[in-house]
């Protein structure tokens, strides 16, 4: 596996990710758990979290494989923004306080090198928090059949039990954050055609019509497929620290 590069979708990501209030719910969920002032964002992509994060009075810097991305977080976290991968941080020893992953750790190729360079960045005392891209099962009509598209994406390596002890860490918290929004049957499907999703950008022909066709038709299917749903997505998170 290599490290999934966001550049194809960096136009319309945030549109298609929530925007501001989604960046806004996570850094308001995440804030107790920061630890000091100083954070790093892996996978800062647009840098829309990380600037939800200063408007709460910390310093962001970010890293991304991501040019696209990273050209629209270099407005907002000016000059505190690099092109490199969770794996080679080009930060020295104990220079940061918390370092995040915000549904960054399933696109990095070899996650618990990623989430072991995080803890060596962070100060001793420092914490690490990786969000889980993957929502706890979904209650609602069109999550239930959208969920059945996570098994082209593989586990979120965010979730494995065994993360922190690979990495020489230990778990001292966990939760969720609630992200709350309204969407259509239809419109989910318009995003599922146009493969907006990473694990779709590159799926066959023969998977995309023995799993994603059926969700698709599941979809169509419902009721009022063009009347809004309220929905709620719960994103496990946990936090790290040294062993």
């Amino acid at each position: 596996m290599t490290s999934r590069n966001y550049d194809r979708i960096a136009a319309r990501y945030e549109d298609l990710r929530g925007g501001e209030a989604r960046a806004e719910a996570m850094a308001s969920a995440i804030t107790p758990e920061v630890f000091g002032e100083r954070i790093l964002d892996v996978g800062v992509g647009t840098g829309i979290v990380g600037a939800a994060f200063e408007r709460r009075g910390f310093t962001v810097l970010g890293v991304d494989i991501s040019q696209a991305m990273l050209a629209k977080a270099q407005p907002r976290l000016t000059g505190r923004v690099a092109c490199a991968s969770g794996e080679r941080i080009p930060l020295r020893d104990h220079t940061v306080d918390t370092a995040l992953f915000v549904w960054s750790l399933h696109h990095i190729a070899d996650p618990v090198a990623a989430v072991r360079e995080a803890a060596r960045v962070v100060r001793e005392e420092g914490r690490v928090i990786a969000v889980s891209a993957r929502p706890e099962p979904p209650t609602d009509d069109i999550g239930r059949l959208f969920a059945r598209l996570n098994e082209l994406g593989g586990p979120d390596a965010a979730d494995a039990a065994d993360l922190p002890t690979l990495a020489g860490l230990r778990t001292i918290s966990d939760g969720a954050v609630s992200l709350e929004f309204e969407m259509s049957p239809n419109e989910q499907v318009q995003l599922i055609e146009d493969r907006q999703y990473a694990p779709l950008w590159e799926l066959g022909d023969a998977r995309w019509r023995d799993v994603v066709q059926p969700v698709i038709n599941g979809l169509r299917a419902l009721p009022e497929p063009d009347l809004p749903r309220a929905r709620v997505l719960r994103q496990p998170y946990r936090v790290f620290v040294s062993a």
